[in-house]
């Protein structure tokens, strides 16, 4: 059997997700071109690399006369060869043992065993505020079915459970998750510090990243980390209805994942394990999934993977009624079915359009495809605009945050998944037209800099009544976040939360006459232009007006004269007569060092994920930077957050440009 055809718990995964998908899987680069290559960063801001690891200790000292065996192993082979050694103990605690059966492979987070009784334990950094199956499910409708968002996990350690008992028959399984409860306060003081990101090298000399525990410290805390932010749920009765269809709790159980390929239009009425067969045979085989000489195989209709085989001489950059703003994707087939592709195939037939005319999205959307169908490029204004612009009072402050959330805690008696914010940028706009660029970023390691954040930007605003614009509510929500943590601290903070009060409000409260304005809900009601493609995201917004405005071809194809790090830069550029995004003109982060293409390869720090990512690495982490790639990363995020404020800096003047042109 060829080792790189098992279906394993990711690859399985994606088949669920759409079979289609699983067919390129194994064509990394239109794979990747397609679906983004993230999983690795992802996992990492997630925080799952420390929980999986503070599971670890999680049952060591909970079954503390157990062995305990940490399968290290990469390959198929002598990962399993090492487990089956380890299963030789009656009791025994196995980290990440492998599996095997017929052409499936998993990798268990843990499993414990004593005697024939097997807990299969999947880790996942996701929270969840109770220690049982039930909120997992739609229990107030019959028949029960699973949550959207929890069906990956669960299917998940379904599959596991699945391989597991049919390569040990004789076992006695019960799956659990283990998650983060929310609700629960941590219990020690400095528990994230607890768990540093390092980097290693291979046998092959390539370069890894893992997680250094810091065990001397804590396993002087066994009982505290018996005690920690971790919850473990019994999930036994909800994957036994997904393996074999059993009632839950007497009441019928019906869920997609009892059918799961009925979905992708191929009549296939498959259960759970025949989908998993016949996905390790489509895979093994490299081919997709129910193919025929009348149709491509399975399909979901909704991802770029099925639109290159569904779509005629299909284009990424197309116009096609997917890309139309907030349209149902689940919509997608029945329009493809009678040959509605592109938004002006759509313009034509707008007797089958889904989109509700009666909706509060309609009008934008029908903009959009009118524009699009009759390929008119021009910006457009909504009336209105010019008197929501002149309510607005100097200075003018455009200000973006840089925040992440944390499973694991830094300080005793704080809550997983507080927000942490690390950075800001401040583009300051005087009623004569002067420009002022500051910003602030924490560099101490393995702290929480939240209220140091607020009170560096409280000595900046709080020196004027100015407007201050933000892009989408994140600022508005950290803030709240802030001021919720604040509060605990007693009166301690009270001027910060003063000032906090004055610029931002909580859902359901009355907002401050200064409270920040969203530059989002400005484009969202006053503007179109074709280039945004559907998207009002500042990272579409930008490069858009970039190609239409008059004024920021003529101010930005120079060198900034304001600025910080960007002063000097010159961000109106065309090659090849195509005006290029400005995102793309950030220097890319130094990859002349190993770590740095581990990492993020030779990818641009250019959006808010990266830069969460990034600030991750610099804060819960040893020896995998070195001194200079460091600083290469510190100016990385400096140059993103600066461009993110001047980007709505841009968007102001292009719109200021129109009302008085």
């Amino acid at each position: 059997m060829n080792k790189d055809r098992f279906l394993t718990k990711s690859r399985m995964k994606i088949g669920l997700e759409c079979p289609m998908k699983l067919s390129f899987y194994d064509d990394k680069n239109q794979y990747n071109s397609l679906q983004g290559d993230t999983e690795f960063l992802d996992f990492l801001a997630e925080g799952g690399y420390q929980v999986g690891e503070l599971a670890k200790f999680y049952y060591k000292f909970h079954f503390s006369n157990s062995h305990y065996i940490d399968i290290t192993s990469l390959g198929y082979k002598e990962s399993i060869k090492e487990t089956y050694e380890a299963l030789k103990y009656e009791n025994v605690i196995i980290a990440e043992p492998a599996i095997s059966f017929d052409n499936f492979f998993i990798r268990v987070d843990i499993l414990i065993k004593q005697g024939s009784d097997i807990k299969l334990i999947e880790v996942k950094s996701k929270s969840y505020n109770s220690n049982n199956e039930n909120g997992f499910l739609n229990l107030k409708k019959s028949p029960v079915s699973i949550k959207s968002e929890w069906r990956p996990y669960l299917a998940d350690i379904a599959f596991q459970t699945y391989v597991t008992s049919q390569s040990y028959p004789e076992w006695n399984i019960e799956p659990y998750l283990l998650l983060i409860n929310k609700n629960k306060a941590t219990n020690i003081d400095g528990l994230n510090q607890l768990f540093e990101i390092r980097s290693e090298k291979t046998d092959n000399n390539k370069r890894i990243l893992s997680v250094k525990a810091d065990e001397d410290k804590l396993n002087t805390l066994k009982e505290e980390i018996k005690d920690s932010v971790l919850t473990e749920v019994s999930v036994n009765r909800t994957v036994s209805s997904i393996l074999n269809g059993n009632e839950f709790y007497g009441e019928k159980f019906d869920d997609r994942l009892n059918r799961p390929l009925r979905f992708f239009y191929t009549n296939n009425n498959s259960n759970f394990i025949e989908a998993a067969k016949q996905l390790s045979i489509a895979y093994k085989e490299n081919k997709p999934l129910d193919k025929t000489s009348k149709n491509i195989g399975a399909h979901c209709s909704q991802c770029p993977f099925c639109w290159s085989k569904l779509i005629p001489e299909y284009k990424e950059s197309g116009d096609y009624i997917q890309n139309i703003w907030n349209f149902p994707k689940n919509k997608l087939s029945d329009l493809f079915k009678i040959g509605i592709f592109t938004i002006e195939q759509l313009s034509k037939n707008l007797e089958f359009s889904p989109l509700k005319k009666d909706g509060k999205r309609y009008k934008r959307q029908l903009t959009q495809i009118n524009f699009t169908s009759n390929n008119m490029k021009n910006d457009f204004i909504e009336n209105g605009l010019k008197d929501e612009m002149n309510s607005w009072d100097f200075p003018f402050h455009f200000i973006d945050f840089e925040t992440c959330t944390v499973p694991l805690p830094f300080h005793k008696n704080e809550y997983p998944y507080s927000t942490i914010a690390f950075q800001f940028s401040i583009h300051t706009m005087d009623a004569k037209g002067h420009i002022e660029h500051r910003e602030w970023i924490a560099k101490e390691k393995s702290v929480d800099p939240s209220f140091e954040f607020v009170q560096k930007i409280k000595s900046i605003l709080e020196k004027d009544n100015g407007s201050i614009f933000m892009y989408a509510s994140h600022e508005n929500t950290v803030l709240q976040s802030i001021k919720n943590r604040m509060t605990q601290k007693g009166d301690k903070y009270l001027d910060e939360l003063s000032f906090i009060n004055e610029i931002s409000f909580a859902k359901n409260e009355q907002k401050p006459q200064r409270a920040m304005i969203d530059m989002k809900k400005i484009i969202e009601h006053y503007y179109y232009n074709y280039f945004m493609k559907g998207s009002i995201s500042l990272k579409a917004v930008l490069p858009a007006i970039m190609k239409t405005s008059e004024f920021l071809k003529e101010k930005y194809s120079k060198e900034l004269d304001f600025g910080t790090n960007l002063k000097g830069k010159t961000f109106y550029q065309e090659r090849d007569n195509i005006i290029l995004d400005p995102y793309k003109l950030l220097p890319k982060i130094d990859s002349d060092i190993d770590s740095a293409n581990t990492i993020f390869g030779e990818e641009l720090l250019a959006d808010g994920t990266a830069a969460m990512k990034a600030f991750q690495i610099l804060q819960f982490s040893r020896d995998v930077l070195e001194k200079k790639e460091e600083e290469n990363l510190i100016k990385a995020l400096l140059n993103y957050c600066e461009l993110d404020t001047l980007a709505m800096l841009m968007l102001y003047e292009h719109l200021n440009f129109l009302i008085h042109k």
